[in-house]
């Protein structure tokens, strides 16, 4: 760690406001294909001075129905934040009308949703955003954001104390058959990671001296 410090302290940061303006003149050059470009800016150097808005009323303008809009909408917080209110409100709901009934729409809608809450205008219970998110689960159906938005719901339905615990099925390390259901009446401890987080790798090490112990 104290090498990869050193490391980023040595790193000369690019000048967000230049990048920012050299992907837009990309953008500009390439005419209707520049919608990457614009999305990269949203995504990335959207805090930059002067950009913003710029860069949202590209999105919800020539590049409304770009198929680069579902790309802005996986991550669209660093925009949305830079943003002020009304016209965060106002791009979202434009990508909501232009792409009415599709996954598009349903993610406009979510991220409504969660900005309502965000910027306190409701709580997280309240009717407009129940509304919301109930359209834009229905709208995904079968997609990873539908399950996203129905995490809540399934934590608060399947997931309390006293519940019975939900079956896995899966093989051990040696490949052999596993079920979770196996082990009913045992003391189980569950424990989700990947290999691509690092603090979960970090963290193996003491999970093997616990299995060793109990």
């Amino acid at each position: 760690m104290e090498r990869l410090r050193a490391l980023r302290q040595r790193l000369v940061l690019p000048d967000e406001v230049a990048f920012a303006r050299r992907e837009l003149e990309l953008a500009n050059k390439h005419g209707d294909h520049g919608a990457p470009f614009v999305v990269l800016v949203a995504r990335h150097f959207a805090s930059a001075p002067g950009v913003a808005h710029e860069v949202a009323e590209l999105l919800g303008g020539r590049y409304v129905l770009d198929p680069a809009i579902l790309d802005f909408l996986a991550h669209p917080t660093a925009l949305l934040a830079a943003l002020d209110v009304d016209a965060a409100f106002a791009l979202l709901q434009r990508i909501d009308e232009a792409h009415e009934g599709s996954l598009a729409a349903a993610s406009a809608k979510y991220w409504i949703a969660r900005s309502l809450v965000l910027f306190r205008k409701e709580s997280e219970d309240g009717f407009k955003v129940a509304g919301l998110l109930a359209a834009a689960e229905r709208d995904a159906a079968g997609t990873l954001l539908a399950e996203c938005i129905a995490a809540p719901r399934f934590e608060r339905e399947r997931l309390q104390v006293g519940l019975p615990v939900l079956e896995l099925v899966g093989e051990d390390m040696e490949g052999k058959p596993l079920a979770l259901s196996s082990y009913r009446g045992k003391v189980v401890v569950l424990c989700f990671w990947s290999f691509d987080n690092h603090v979960a790798r970090g963290a193996v090490p003491v999970q093997v001296q616990l299995a060793k112990r109990w």
